[in-house]
């Protein structure tokens, strides 16, 4: 066991096991009471948040090879943003991080920047935004926006209370649960299957499932005068599925 040192700060607490060629590490990060906004950032993750009422983020570390030094953090942290960049250690192989995140519902937004991302959310009251190469969402009871750019995966929204949603994407499936009556839903993709329920009622349609899809329509009804709008559009091959309850 060695201690951890950062390129730019010391972490206490923080520390190395090491055994044959694999090796573990675990970061504690609490972020200041202040924070109304948080920004996580790295290459290769696992993520799961809860409601909480202490913000507190734990990264866990698993690696293989010779490492040459030691997981790295750079941290930013004014004007109400906690911003964290997250980074395996210097000649590390198949190395994956694993964050445990607790959010207070202070935290108003929540930006995730990894580039393949497997997250799940329970409970979260806070705006959220994804930008991802490949990911798999699940969230459940989500009380905030959501706004997902990514290339491919699936994302599984379930109890969502939020008036805006949207999903862009090339290759993926997406399920969204939305619990009140958004203002707008709008998911984009080329290829994949898209299933949205909504309150039963009129909305601003737009739909679109190519040449080879299908829509279909359940409950929902086109009324260009209504207040929220549905936008579902497949550039390629897939179906789509809009059902009020």
């Amino acid at each position: 066991m060695r201690a951890c040192s950062l390129l730019l700060l010391a972490l206490p607490g923080c520390t190395i096991v090491l055994e044959n060629d694999f090796a573990t590490s675990t970061l504690e990060i609490e972020p200041p009471e202040e924070s109304t906004a948080l920004q996580l950032r790295m290459e290769v993750g696992d993520i799961d948040i809860v409601s909480g009422d202490r913000h507190r983020i734990q990264a866990d570390f698993e690696w293989t090879g010779q490492a040459t030094g030691s997981p790295q953090l750079v941290r930013d942290e004014r004007d109400g943003v906690a911003d964290y960049a997250l980074s395996c250690p210097d000649g590390s192989h198949n190395c994956r991080v694993h964050l445990s995140v607790t959010l207070p519902d202070e935290v108003a937004t929540t930006t995730l920047d990894v580039a393949f991302l497997d997250l799940e959310t329970f409970g979260l009251a806070t705006d959220l935004v994804v930008r991802s190469d490949v990911t798999s969402i699940a969230l459940s009871g989500h009380d905030g926006d959501v706004d997902v750019q990514m290339a491919q995966g699936d994302v599984t929204a379930l109890d969502v209370c939020a008036e805006e949603i949207s999903v862009q994407g090339q290759t993926a499936d997406v399920e969204l649960d939305v619990c009140d009556r958004p203002r707008l839903v709008q998911v984009g993709l080329d290829l994949g299957d898209i299933e949205i329920v909504v309150p039963t009622g009129g909305y601003v349609l737009e739909t679109d499932a190519g040449a080879f899809g299908e829509v279909t329509l359940v409950n929902v009804t086109q009324d260009p005068q209504a207040d929220a709008a549905l936008r579902a559009i497949l550039r390629e091959v897939g179906d789509i599925e809009i059902m009020g309850r």
